[in-house]
Parts: structure tokens; C-alpha cells; sequence
């Protein structure tokens, strides 16, 4: 054979080197390979030779004599297709295969079977290496082309420059010339010869070498992932709709994994492999999807299982939770809060959410307003009379949400007349009905709500109506539990005295934590917290040692373990305060200030805090009642420590030993509520604020009311400042303590029947329109205590305190009449101290000084209250010169004084003279009284200076 038809059409000049430059075919080289092909013809005719479509059909065909020549045309195989010669004699012997089949030329169809880059071509003989292959083109690619030849394995079609195909390379109608060269088709022409292209086609198939080298597989399904033979394929592509991604093949003991892992999120048996020898396991960055474990993710569709499953497996291994879609749950899901979860995604919990109106039972017509020919009585609201349009309402504490559905259930318990339906409003205008019922029975409708509702209404509107109705209802269909709340979405969390569990996750009213502990440490995984945050308190007694305390923030950290707890102080930030609230009572600071909670907290003496805050928490609790948290010195019902905000409306508090407190640079707000019985009632210590009651409130009864306290109601201490304005102090042992440089403004607050109303010890206070109830039953046994003591003396070291100081100088006129040499106020209500063994008492220093002329008479000095002489001192007619004169009354009750004066002269025979008195002047006037300092002259023809004057309390 002189040439071969590889060599005649080879690539490159110098075969496989692609520097030498592309090969131009040569008229001799083809003139030569033609010859020796027409030679093989011309033996194998010469040679009476036969024809077999088949490798097979001729290796059974042995009757001919050795030598004979045959031909193999149509065999599958491309490669069995040939020119054979017979070994051995007739009968025996075999074929051996001697060359390709001599066509110069085959014609292939492209018809469009296939596609533009997959294209089926049809021949009528077998393809070989060893004939040009003419083929026309049926349509144009787009990228990289094979083909297939009658149906046998696809060829890459490759230019004569060993480059891909470019995209548009092959146009429709195109005729094409090439050769089998392997696992390609190799055009006899360079389609594209760019450099840049070759090396990004020579990148092509360097990658692709790589991942034949690993045989990686793509699979379509989980059950084709299972039946891989994992000895040869270690690595495949999932690509079920939602699945997708990544397996690969790991050998070792998933056992626990796998029977984990029910929804084949990450884990995946093989068919034909222990689970205790390996695994198909996914290969993800660290967060899992719910869509792995068969979440569909529509909002309707239940996704209870995949969302328990993705849980289960993020917390199994510490991994993160991304939810994208709305995804219903009907049960709780076990550790839910133990992972950390990302995304904007919802879980939609099912069933029925809250009680939303107040009194719906009518047991009293609290929270209801009564409409004509309505009223509430013995359980049930009736109505009867004539009238076009009668109305029974309540307006309810918060908007519905638009979009949402809420369910509507009431019972008609008796009818005669008319009819009545429920109607949901915003102040007077009716958005939606349910239907008028006419008869006995209860009815449940389900409304979805178009506007911001803030009222529902019974409505009657037939003439004559005579019906009652019980039992009105009215819940949301279901939760909502945004994973990573934004501005504006509401996350709510539901506690319930009995019924709960600690591994419910308390994403609703039907699934509740057990303590509010439980929903405190669900959110360590949530820090810093963004969006709103609402955790609701179902109604019913927390007193179980469980139950009864709980603790937001750090705790028990020290300097060298300061992550002792699972609150660090990184990142806890919080964007909105978080609400801890019971069931809704109606509270209102102006017509129901102070209404019972039904979510109540009961210590049952024990040593606690019912609930404590650590550092920077913003928190608003409301309709909670704490009490008996009386155990220890520290027991109380809140507490708030560290940069912590804390408000409170509607909070009662019990017979605790500190109702509500604050620490170390915290703040305070309290709203209506009541604080009864306490040691303590409020407390603020460590340069904290407070805003007891409400500044701009503008009248008393608007709350909190405190009440009882055996030590303070309200006590402020070292260097706290703020606010107790409108608030009622009712029979206190002290009703505001300021005490170490701290500082209270009283606007408006109204105190009665208190032992002191107000005390202030090396502090500040400042009273303004306080009512001290000063001449009736509810005076307060004193209103004002002022305490200067240092760090050691106790409240008795009193210093004086100016309250007058006159320089003006005065001259007596020539009479005999007394005389006001210097008069001062002293405020109602703040001069009836009563003394005891810790209490010394008020006292009042009046002083003045002068000079005297004219020994003519007897010259008299005397302090008086209200007009009324309490005692003094005449100097004698020879007195003269400069005086000095001293006196102090001594406060032995509200009614009661010890008075005495001493009166000194520079010349006379007796310069000093001295008075005392025990008068009963009422000084728990209701209405201020005057202080004066008055002379009397003997003899008009004398004088009397008075050159300085000062007026001081004490105590």
C-alpha cells in the first residue's frame, strides 16, 4: 500500500504537530491511494469474492477454498465492516479482516432527525477512516456540533485545525467534506483557525478531560442517584426540580445520618450499599433550603415534613436554615429556634390565632359601648325595642391586618324578633358583614378584611328586634413567623400557663411555650433583632419554679469566661421593643387606667425575679400582674439593669419586695397599673430616669396607682432623675424617696393618707400643682420631708436651708403698735412633720439684727404664724446700740409648736432677755400660711432698725 487516506489527508504537514502548519492534500498522494484502492477491487473480483452484511454471516460461512476474498457491507460495527480473506481449506478454517472497504467516497443525509448541534446523519454503506465522507447540512448550529452516523455513537465535529465548531460555523444548505478519526469527525477544511479559539477550545477539552478522568455523572432523579455503580462514579450532578445540586460519594457510617435524614435532603443510600459503608451526600456552603427535603414552598401545600426535616438536619449539624418561599406547617417544629435561619421567607402556621375581642362572654359591659335598646346583663347582650339601626361596639386595641382572614363565631341564645349580624368597621363605617341571622344557633363565618379595622359591631336593623347573643369570637386564621423580620413585619411568639411545652416552638396560640423563658432563649438565634417582636402571655397563673422567672441578657459571665451564657453582649441590639404582653383587659389611661390582668405571675414567696433585663433590652411589657415575689432583699416583679429601657402599661404588682426597678443607667416608664403592698414599689438606682405616670396626662387618675408600700412607692435614688407626674400615692410609709444626689419633678401627682408624701435626702425634688389633700380625711400625716445627711450620719443630721433673707433696712414709725419688721411664706402641706424616734422634726430659725435708739421704753420682738403670736423677748428701756436677736420654733406636730427666742442689746443694764411658749397653731392649713417677724416699741420716742433678716427650716 503506497499510501494511506489518513496520511493523505492529514492535519498538519508533520503529522500531530500543530507548529508545522496545516497539511494541503497533494494531486499524487490522492492519484496513489485511488490506485491502490482500485487495485484491491480489481484482486477481489479477480478473485471470485463475495458479499456478507455481516460480521457474523460470514464467520459461519467457511465452505470456501483457502484465499477466497469477501467483503463485510452493513455490519453495526463499523469497525467489522471490511475486506476479508478465507484461511484454511473449504469448511474449515476462518476469516481474517485484510482492509477497509475500498469507497472512495460515501454520500451521508443530514435530514433534521437530529438537531442543529446533535445532528443524526444516514448512509447507505458504514462509515470507516478510510473514505471521505460527503454530508450536507440541515440547519445552523449554535455552539459545539456532533454527529452521529446511522444512529451509532455521536463524533465531535472538529475543524481540520482540531477546533470546535463556532457558533453559526455551519449554515443551512452547506456541503461539508470529512473523515472518521476517532471519536471525531475531522472536516477536511479549517472552519475556524483563530489562536484564541483553539485555546478556548483546547480549555474545552482539558476541562472536560478532567471530568471524564472523575466520571462525573448527571442524574435526573434520586432514584437514578441510587443506582449508580459508586466504583466507577464518585461524583454526579442531582438535577430533580428543586433538588438539584451536588452528591458525592463518601465511604464511611451514615447510618444515623441517613435514617435521620427521612427526605433525602443531604443524605442518600445507594441501592446496592450499606448505609454503614457510605452515603451520597451533598456538597453545600454551609446553609440548607427547605426545597432539598421536598419543600414546595406555595403557602397552601402542607411542608410540615421538609421543614421538620430541614431543621433536623441544620441543627444535627450545626448548619444555617435559607427559607426563600411561604411555607405551611400545621404542628410545631422541634428546634426550631436552635439553628439559625436567613431569608425572606415565611412559615405559615394553620389554625386559629388569638382571642381578639374583650368580654366576648358579656359578663359585664366592661369594654363595650351600649347602644340604644342594648344591654348586658346575666351573660348575654339583648336587644330589643323599635328602631332602625341599633348597635352594640367595641373598638378594638389594634388595626386587622389587611389581606388577612379572620374567623367570626357568636351564639344567638334566644330570639323573637328581628335579626342581627356582625359587622367589622373603621369608626363608624362598615367594611364587612356577616350574614343576617334570624334565628337560634351559633354561627361561624370567616371575613378576609380590606382595611385597617379598628371596631366591631353587633348591628340590628329590622324595627322590633327582641334576640340576645353570647359568646362572640373573633380570631385570625392563622400565623405568620417571618425568619428574618424587616422593618414593618411582626413576629409573635405565644406563652401559655398550662398546656404549653417546652419543645413546642410557640409560632402559635395552639402550639405555646410552656415559660416565657422558652421564648426569651428562642432569641439567641435571632440577634440583633429586626422587624417587630411580640411575645403573648395566654391568661391563667404562672407559678410553677419553671415559670415564674425568666431572663433576657447576659448572665453569669465574669471577666475571664464572659461567654459563660448564651447571650454575649456582641450584637445585642434590638430596633423596636420588644413587647411582652397579656390577654388585652381594655386598659385606657384615661377611662380604665388600672384593670386586673389575667396573666399573672405568683412567686409564692419565693426568692425571684419574675422578669430580669440585661443590658441595653428595650422592652415594653402590658397586662401583666407580678406578685408575692417577696423571698429575698432582691425579689421582685421586673427588673431592668444596664442601658436597658424598660415601660410598663398596665403591670401590676403585688406584695413584692420590689414591684419594678431599674439599674445602672437604665430607664423607666410606667403607665397606668397598679403597684400595691410592696416594700418598694418603683426603684431606679445608678443614674437612671424615670417617667412615672405621664407629663402632658393634665389630671390625676390616669395612673399607675401605687398604693401601700411599707417602705417607699416610689423610690429614686444616686444620681437618677425624672418625672412622677399624675400618678396617685395612696397610703405609703413614704410615697416619693429621693435620696443621694437624685432629682424628681412632682407635676400634678395626688398623695393621700401617706406617712410622709414626699422625702428628699441629699436630693432634689420639685413639686408643682401636687395635691397634698392638706385639712381632710386623706391628709397625708406629713407631706414633705427634706433630709441633709452625709455618708455616715443618719436622716437626723439636718442642715438648715434659707427660705427668706431680707437686706432691706426697716425703721419702726413713732407708735406704739406692733409692727412687721420681715414676713415670709411657708407653703402649704410642707410644714406638718411629725417627730418620732428616727424624725426629729421640723424646726424654723428666724433671725434679725439691728440697732437701737431711745431709752424712752421697753422694746419687744416676737415671731408669729398666720397672724398668731408663738412667743418673745423684751429688752428693758436702757437698751440701746446695735441687737442681735434669734428665735426658733420647733414643730412638735401639725398643730403644735415649741418656741423660743433670745433678744441681745450691745448697752443696758440687762442686754439679754429671753422667751419661750407652747402655742397650738394649725399648720396643715390647707392654704399657705405667712411668717413674720414683728416689734413693739415701748415709748414712741424710741426706735428700732432692722438691718438684716433671714428666715430657715430644717428637716
Amino acid at each position: 500500500m503506497a499510501i494511506t487516506a489518513a496520511e493523505v489527508w492529514r492535519d498538519y504537514e508533520t503529522d500531530g504537530v500543530p507548529s508545522s502548519g496545516s497539511h494541503k492534500v497533494k494531486k499524487n498522494n490522492a492519484r496513489s491511494w485511488g490506485a491502490w484502492v482500485e487495485g484491491v477491487v480489481n484482486a477481489f473480483t479477480a478473485s471470485d469474492g463475495r458479499l456478507f452484511t455481516s460480521l457474523a454471516s460470514i464467520n459461519v460461512s467457511l465452505g470456501y477454498t483457502a484465499s477466497t476474498m469477501a467483503w463485510v457491507i452493513g455490519d453495526p460495527v463499523a469497525a467489522n465492516n471490511g475486506v476479508y480473506q478465507k484461511l484454511g481449506d473449504s469448511g474449515t478454517g476462518s476469516w481474517v479482516r485484510r482492509a477497509d472497504l475500498p469507497f472512495s467516497f460515501i454520500i451521508a443525509s443530514d435530514a433534521g432527525a437530529g438537531t442543529a448541534n446533535a445532528i443524526q446523519a444516514t448512509t447507505s454503506i458504514p462509515v470507516s477512516g478510510s473514505a471521505l465522507v460527503w454530508m450536507n447540512i440541515f440547519e445552523a448550529n449554535t455552539g459545539a456540533v456532533t454527529v452521529s452516523f446511522n444512529g451509532e455513537t455521536p463524533l465531535t465535529i472538529k475543524t481540520n485545525s482540531g477546533n470546535d465548531v463556532a457558533a453559526g460555523g455551519l449554515t443551512a444548505g452547506m456541503i461539508v467534506l470529512g473523515i472518521v478519526s476517532g471519536s471525531t469527525f475531522r472536516l477536511v477544511s479549517d472552519q475556524a483557525s483563530s489562536a484564541v479559539l483553539a485555546a478556548c477550545e483546547a480549555a474545552k477539552t482539558a476541562a472536560e478531560a478532567a471530568a471524564a478522568g472523575v466520571n462525573f455523572k448527571n442524574v435526573a432523579s434520586r432514584s437514578a442517584l441510587k443506582a449508580l455503580n459508586t466504583a466507577v462514579t464518585t461524583l454526579a450532578f442531582l438535577g430533580e426540580p428543586a433538588r438539584e445540586g451536588v452528591f458525592k460519594w463518601t465511604t464511611g457510617d451514615f447510618s444515623s445520618q441517613i435514617t435521620a435524614d427521612t427526605s433525602e435532603g443531604v443524605y442518600i443510600k445507594a441501592d446496592a450499599i450499606a448505609s454503614t459503608v457510605g452515603a451520597w451526600v451533598r456538597q453545600f456552603d454551609g446553609r440548607v433550603f427547605p426545597e432539598w427535603f421536598g419543600a414546595l414552598g406555595d403557602g397552601t401545600t402542607s411542608d410540615q415534613t421538609a421543614a421538620a426535616a430541614t431543621v433536623a438536619s441544620a441543627f444535627a449539624s450545626g448548619d444555617e436554615v435559607y427559607w426563600t418561599n411561604t411555607y405551611l406547617t400545621t404542628a410545631s417544629v422541634s428546634n426550631f429556634h436552635s439553628v439559625r435561619h436567613f431569608g425572606p421567607g415565611i412559615i405559615k402556621r394553620s389554625g386559629l390565632g388569638e382571642e381578639l375581642i374583650i368580654g366576648g362572654g358579656f359578663a359585664s359591659s366592661t369594654n363595650w359601648v351600649v347602644g340604644a335598646g342594648w344591654s348586658i346583663g346575666s351573660g348575654v347582650a339583648s336587644v330589643s325595642g323599635a328602631g332602625t339601626f341599633k348597635t352594640l361596639y367595641q373598638n378594638l386595641p389594634g388595626p386587622f391586618v389587611v389581606g388577612e382572614t379572620y374567623e367570626i363565631t357568636y351564639t344567638v341564645t334566644a330570639y323573637t324578633s328581628g335579626d342581627i349580624r356582625v359587622r367589622l368597621a373603621v369608626g363608624a363605617t362598615a367594611y364587612h358583614s356577616t350574614t343576617l341571622r334570624t334565628a337560634i344557633g351559633t354561627y361561624t363565618e370567616q371575613i378576609t378584611v380590606t382595611q385597617p379595622i379598628d371596631r366591631v359591631y353587633f348591628a340590628t336593623v329590622i324595627d322590633g328586634s327582641t334576640l340576645s347573643v353570647d359568646n362572640l369570637s373573633i380570631r385570625k386564621v392563622g400565623t405568620q413567623f417571618a425568619v428574618a423580620p424587616k422593618e414593618g413585619q411582626a413576629n409573635i411568639l405565644y406563652v401559655a400557663a398550662s398546656g404549653g411545652s417546652a419543645s413546642n416552638d410557640g409560632l402559635s396560640s395552639s402550639q405555646p411555650f410552656s415559660t416565657l423563658q422558652g421564648a426569651f432563649d428562642a432569641f439567641k438565634h435571632y440577634w440583633p433583632l429586626d422587624g417587630k417582636w411580640v411575645i403573648k402571655l395566654a391568661a391563667g397563673t404562672y407559678s410553677a419554679a419553671s415559670q415564674r422567672s425568666a431572663r433576657l441578657g447576659p448572665a453569669n459571665e465574669t471577666e475571664t469566661d464572659p461567654d459563660a451564657d448564651n447571650y454575649t453582649a456582641n450584637g445585642m441590639s434590638m430596633r423596636n421593643m420588644l413587647t411582652i404582653q397579656g390577654p388585652d383587659v381594655g386598659y385606657d389611661p384615661a377611662t380604665n387606667p388600672e384593670p386586673d390582668p389575667t396573666a399573672i405571675f405568683d412567686a409564692a414567696g419565693a426568692a425571684a425575679v419574675g422578669i430580669q433585663l440585661e443590658r441595653q433590652l428595650k422592652v415594653l411589657a402590658k397586662d401583666i400582674k407580678f406578685q408575692n415575689y417577696n423571698g429575698s432583699s432582691s425579689s421582685g416583679g421586673i427588673a431592668a439593669d444596664g442601658h436597658c429601657w424598660l415601660r410598663t402599661e398596665n403591670v401590676h404588682t403585688n406584695a413584692c419586695n420590689i414591684g419594678l426597678a431599674v439599674y445602672n443607667h437604665s430607664q423607666i416608664e410606667v403607665k397606668g397599673g397598679a403597684v400595691e403592698a410592696c416594700a418598694v414599689g418603683i426603684r431606679t438606682l445608678f443614674n437612671c430616669k424615670q417617667e412615672i405616670g405621664n407629663q402632658i396626662a393634665g389630671a390625676v387618675g390616669q395612673g399607675p396607682f401605687i398604693r401601700n408600700c411599707t417602705t417607699a412607692g416610689l423610690q429614686v435614688q444616686e444620681g437618677s432623675t425624672g418625672h412622677s407626674d399624675f400618678v396617685t400615692y395612696e397610703d405609703n410609709a413614704v410615697g416619693v424617696d429621693v435620696l443621694i444626689n437624685s432629682r424628681v419633678n412632682l407635676n400634678g401627682s395626688n398623695f393621700k393618707r401617706n406617712t410622709v408624701a414626699v422625702r428628699a435626702a441629699s436630693a432634689n425634688v420639685f413639686p408643682s400643682g401636687v395635691v397634698w389633700n392638706t385639712g381632710t380625711a386623706d391628709a397625708n400625716t406629713e407631706n414633705l420631708r427634706i433630709v441633709d445627711s452625709g455618708s455616715i450620719a443618719g436622716q437626723n443630721a439636718n442642715n438648715w436651708r434659707t427660705i427668706e433673707r431680707s437686706t432691706t433696712t426697716f425703721t419702726t414709725a413713732a407708735s406704739t403698735a406692733v409692727q412687721t419688721a420681715f414676713t415670709a411664706t411657708l407653703d402649704a402641706g410642707l410644714y406638718t412633720s411629725v417627730p418620732s424616734s428616727i424624725y426629729r422634726g421640723k424646726a424654723i430659725r428666724f433671725r434679725c439684727a439691728g440697732t437701737i435708739t431711745g431709752t424712752a421704753g421697753t422694746k419687744s420682738f416676737q415671731m408669729r404664724i398666720g397672724g398668731t403670736l408663738l412667743t418673745g423677748a423684751a429688752l428693758e428701756a436702757d437698751a440701746n446700740g446695735g441687737f442681735d436677736v434669734e428665735g426658733t420654733v420647733y414643730l412638735t406636730g401639725n398643730a403644735t409648736q415649741k418656741s423660743t427666742i433670745r433678744a441681745l442689746a450691745g448697752i443696758g443694764t440687762n442686754r439679754t432677755k429671753v422667751g419661750y411658749t407652747a402655742t397650738a397653731v394649725n399648720t396643715a392649713s390647707a392654704s399657705d400660711l405667712s411668717f413674720t417677724g414683728t416689734v413693739v416699741l415701748g415709748n414712741s420716742a424710741d426706735q428700732i432698725v432692722v438691718e438684716v433678716a433671714e428666715l430657715e427650716v430644717q428637716g
